[in-house]
């Protein structure tokens, strides 16, 4: 349990944005909490990754794409992204919403 003050213009935008998720201020607090704490894991899990790397070669996407064969001569969308014909970052997004769907479920 977790109790906090906060000044009438954060409680009343609060107000506003719970109501317009059609959610409670609660259900609203959790959730961004949630959110914040996801991004914080990812953070920290991305700067020990960064600091394990460091002195070790680096490579372009391009370089990776062309060494894993998977060039197309005629790219869809997202495949400069990915290098994956007709690949979006829509799907990858779908797939960390659903995470998140579940953390909060």
């Amino acid at each position: 349990m977790v109790e906090l003050y906060l000044e009438p213009e954060v409680e009343s935008l609060l107000e506003r944005f719970a109501t317009q998720a059609g959610q409670t201020k609660a259900e609203f607090v959790r959730r961004a909490v949630l959110d914040c704490l996801e991004d914080r894991e990812d953070y920290e899990i991305g700067i020990a990754a960064l600091k394990e790397s460091e002195g070790q070669p680096t490579y372009t996407l391009e370089e990776v794409v062309r060494s894993l064969g998977l060039e197309s001569d005629t790219p869809g969308e997202g495949a400069k992204a990915t290098g994956k014909p007709g690949h979006s970052r829509a799907a990858a997004n779908r797939q960390v919403s659903e995470r998140k769907a579940t953390r909060v479920a």
